[in-house]
């Protein structure tokens, strides 16, 4: 996935595209996004968006997309793929000798607007290996580095970590908004435009005067990611994020993450875990996947199965192990496993899902699900 930012033409043609597309959420928060990335004045927009003037905040867009032909003065972007974190053969051991884990030797480092996604199963060391990175935890051997950060208060003030369990608030959402942001150096008028651009930005005006007790998990997490962002990390760590979201809610989250990482005026790097794996490799430029602590492989998601034996298939439907047997016939080589509720299906590399779905609709098979795998992670589990 190329991480490089857009040209100017580029963030127009979205635009537009979102514009012809009747997508009127996306196109608002991707306007105010241009808005602060090529720092132009959009405090017009920004009031009709802040006080839920939609119908009028889309016709001023429209008007100023077709004003917008170059590009206005922008943020400085050399620094927008600098390295923040980098782990050298790190690893982590703790626990008594007959219940000791050991996080095995990692290497890879984190760069800003990019995102890395840690995946495996549960016990495999992903919380552990994301407290390391936020240091919350000490590496036992190897080295950790911050790129040009130095001094630990200033690593950990470019950090932001949201565990699985976000600690209660207390107030209204609003107000915890506001203090976090005045903690960290943004007072008077410029606290209020913060607080209303994140609130507005992640879709979260209708609960700013709620309280805690008041919203739903998912809605907490959003406003997590709305109060650490007041601060501007340069890195953010996030432990299981998708777990308590629904589908359209996930969706959302990972669109606005990859928005936040590649944001030209404040790029960050971001390093999630989840067991969501396609929707995590969805979004990711780099993969991590743990396997009883040890890392089965790093790297980019784009590499994941560039050297396979064979191409990998998950299906389901109203077929039986002996039904799929069949399929030998057609070519001998193939080998088929059954995990859980759906089969595998190890096959040569020149049989290919088009032929898959050729041979099972010959066979009058009923399909649910089928999922290729050869580029996932999900076939090391």
């Amino acid at each position: 996935m190329d991480v490089s930012p857009q040209n100017f033409k580029q963030r127009i043609d979205e635009l537009k595209q979102l514009q012809f597309a009747g997508l009127n959420e996306r196109l608002i928060k991707r306007f105010l996004d241009l808005s602060i990335d090529y720092h132009f004045d959009a405090v017009n927009l920004r009031e009709l968006v802040f006080t839920q003037q939609k119908d009028a905040a889309l016709q001023l867009i429209s008007g100023m997309l077709g004003s917008l032909a170059e590009a206005p003065a922008r943020y400085d972007l050399s620094d927008f793929d600098d390295e923040v974190y980098r782990a050298e053969k790190i690893t982590k051991s703790y626990g008594s000798r007959s219940d000791a884990f050991c996080l095995d030797s990692c290497d890879f480092s984190l760069k800003k607007g990019s995102i890395t996604g840690i995946v495996g199963e549960n016990g495999n060391g992903k919380t552990t290996l994301l407290r390391m990175i936020a240091g919350e935890l000490s590496v036992t051997t190897g080295t950790a580095s911050y790129g040009r950060y130095q001094g630990w208060e200033n690593i950990k003030n470019n950090i932001s970590y949201i565990p699985q369990r976000i600690p209660k608030w207390y107030g209204t959402l609003q107000h915890n908004m506001k203090y976090y942001a005045s903690i960290h150096g943004v007072k008077g008028k410029e606290n209020q435009e913060m607080v209303d651009f994140y609130i507005h930005r992640l879709g979260l005006e209708k609960y700013k005067d709620y309280s805690w007790s008041e919203i739903s998990t998912g809605y907490r997490l959003r406003f997590q990611l709305a109060k650490i962002m007041l601060k501007h990390p340069r890195l953010l760590v996030l432990d299981e994020p998708l777990a308590n979201l629904d589908v359209n809610a996930k969706q959302y989250f990972l669109e606005d993450l990859q928005d936040l990482a590649r944001s030209q005026a404040n790029p960050i790097a971001i390093i999630l875990s989840s067991q969501q794996l396609h929707d995590v490799e969805m979004v990711s430029d780099q993969i991590i996947f743990l396997k009883k602590g040890k890392p089965e492989y790093i790297g980019k998601v784009t590499d994941i199965g560039k050297d396979r034996e064979c191409n990998t298939f998950e299906l389901s439907g109203n077929f039986e192990l002996s039904d799929l047997e069949k399929l030998k016939q057609i070519n001998p080589a193939i080998i088929i496993d059954k995990k859980g509720m759906t089969y595998l299906l190890y096959c040569p590399l020149d049989f290919t899902s088009k032929k898959l779905l050729q041979a099972l609709a010959q066979m009058d098979f009923s399909i649910d699900y089928l999922r290729d795998i050869s580029n996932s992670t999900k076939k090391y589990f």
